[in-house]
């Protein structure tokens, strides 16, 4: 019927791993990943990152793996575990609508570019722990089920949660917001600790 929800189309883990080792843009609508895209996986060059004596404890490398492939994967419903921690986005990611079944770790992280997760669902572990956002970062209509890490995370741009729904834990902890932050309508069922974040001057913070 015309109303029935679309079949997803079945790609590999494996293959996503591939376009981004050489280079290519991922651009992905209405697909079904299976495996773990795990970007340890990959020989990728490295941006030198300055590291917390915190973070280095926490076995984070300084030296990060640079993804030049712009990545836009939406709508779409990764059935495995995603590891990009560590990792430098030099182009845009994009992951509106994903479902994330498992954990999804960006913790380490950078994104030079906007990046989007607009209605994305994270079922497990949602890691952004001490992650850069450096261009606008939406998140708005996002679903966190498990717990939402973004302790120590740096916001540079516009940033939005509005509507976003956190369950069990989510935790700001020594977060930086440098312009705008949008917490409007935004749900927190369980335990919320923003302690030690810095809503710098100028930035607009909303959350009713």
């Amino acid at each position: 019927m015309a109303n029935e929800p679309r079949p997803r189309i079945p790609i590999s883990a494996d293959w996503i791993l591939k376009r981004i080792q050489e280079g290519k843009n991922v651009l992905l609508k209405n697909a079904a990943i299976h495996g773990d895209l795990d970007i340890n996986k990959l020989d990728l060059p490295t941006q030198h990152i300055e590291r917390t004596e915190e973070q280095k404890r926490m076995c984070w490398t300084e030296d990060v793996k640079v993804v030049e492939s712009w990545i836009n994967i939406t709508n779409s419903t990764f059935e495995g575990n995603l590891n990009l921690r560590n990792s430098y986005f030099s182009g845009t990611a994009f992951f509106a609508g994903a479902t994330f079944s498992k954990h999804a770790n960006f913790d380490g992280a950078t994104f030079i570019g906007p990046m989007g997760f607009e209605k994305a669902t994270f079922s497990g572990l949602a890691g952004f722990y001490a992650a850069t956002f450096s261009g606008h970062a939406a998140f708005d209509g996002a679903t966190f089920i498990g717990i939402a890490l973004f302790k120590e995370a740096t916001f540079s741009e516009y940033t939005v949660f509005e509507e976003a729904i956190f369950g069990e834990v989510a935790e700001f902890d020594e977060a930086t917001f440098r312009r705008y932050a949008g917490f409007k309508k935004a749900t927190f069922s369980g335990h919320a600790a923003f302690k030690w974040s810095d809503f710098q001057r100028g930035c607009r913070v909303r959350r009713s």
